[in-house]
Parts: structure tokens; sequence; C-alpha cells
């Protein structure tokens, strides 16, 4: 009987163990431009291990999931020596993104938490032409600035002088979708200026057009 029992003792406390090596990773997505979560978003988690003593440079990815209606999402993988990790986002409508996370900052059976924020695809389309008495002298200065300064691939916010009679140009850039953004844009002919200055919120998913003929 006092065999069995130290028997189911091991059996337990080695099953106790082999659960606390692991490590969890939970978090919710939230794009703060609409204050809502954001579900149907893939992630993917990445690693590099070290290996006798050397740093894996190659990442290899170690599991995917998507989030639930709520936001949510979980990882729980075996405890190894990483060097790094990184969760990847991906959704078609969204920004695409990555989010390092510290591996010194993971414990065996305890959960790490994480709120990351996502942010919706949007794009605003600029034209500027000049239309009206198309003097040599005329000149248009342009910026466009935003609320945040994270997105790598948005929009220029520098200042942009446009000079000469003969100036028609448009493009078209990235900016998040549902966020405010404001243009200032300034005629000057003749050391007279005149000033424009507009706030936009910029659709979900869509191009907001905003032409400036002068």
């Amino acid at each position: 009987m006092k065999k069995w029992y130290s028997l189911i003792l091991l059996i337990v406390l080695f099953s106790c163990k082999k659960k606390e090596e692991d490590y969890l990773i939970s978090g919710t997505v939230f794009n703060p431009e609409l204050n809502q979560s954001v579900s149907q978003m893939q992630i993917s988690l990445w690693g590099t291990t070290v290996s006798n003593g050397s740093i894996q440079n190659q990442f290899s990815q170690l599991a995917s999931v998507q989030t639930a209606s709520d936001g949510s999402f979980s990882f729980k993988f075996k405890k190894s020596v990483y060097s790094a990790l990184k969760l990847v986002l991906y959704r078609s409508d969204y920004f695409q993104q990555e989010t390092a996370i510290n591996p010194d900052n993971l414990s065996p059976g305890k959960e790490y938490k994480m709120t990351i924020q996502s942010h919706a695809l949007g794009w605003i389309k600029t034209t500027i032409q000049n239309t009206g008495t198309q003097h040599d002298a005329d000149n248009v200065y342009y910026k466009l600035s935003l609320p945040y300064t994270s997105c790598t691939t948005c929009c220029n916010t520098s200042a942009q002088n446009f000079s000469g009679a003969s100036v028609n140009t448009s493009w078209t850039c990235n900016v998040y979708g549902g966020s405010k953004i404001t243009i200032q844009w300034i005629y000057t002919y003749n050391t007279i200026n005149q000033s424009h200055f507009d706030t936009l919120l910029v659709p979900v998913n869509d191009t907001l057009a905003y032409p400036i003929f002068y």
C-alpha cells in the first residue's frame, strides 16, 4: 500500500513540475482610435534560442493563435533558454506590427499579461494644384500633423513648399483609420498670406480625399 501511495505521489509531483515549466503569455489586442477590442487578429509567437552557449540568430515560429471576440489571446509553450521573443500581428485591414517580449520577464508557471494597441488602416489622398492666376511667385506651404509618432510607415509630417505657376501634384499615404489629423496650408503671393487649417477624421479602411486648389 505504501509503495502504491509513493508511486501516485511521484506521478503527481512530476506532473506538477512539468506544468510549472511551461511559459504562459496572455493578453488583449485593443484599438485606441475606435475604443474597441480587435477580434480575428492573427498572432504568431517567434523566438530565438541559446544552444550550446551560442545565440541562434534565426527566429523560429513557436505557435500561432487568433484573437477571440473580446480581443483576447494566450500562448502556452515549453520553457527554454530564449535570447529573444516577439509577437507578429496580422489582419488584412490593420497595420502589420511586431511586439518584442523580454524573455527575462517570463517565469515558469506564471502568466505574463500584456495589452497591445493595434490600428486600422486608413489613407489620405492630398492634391495640390495651382488653378488661379498662376504666377511664378505663387507658393504653398503644407504641413500634416498626426496625433501619434509611433507609425514609421505613415504620412510624412515634415513641412513642404510648392512654388511656381504650374504646380499640380497628388499623393496617397497611410494614417491610422479612425484618427483625427490636422492639415495646415498657406498660400502666399506678393507677401500676402492666405492661411487654412483643418481637422479631419480619417475613415476606417478607406481613403480621405483632401484637395488644395489655389
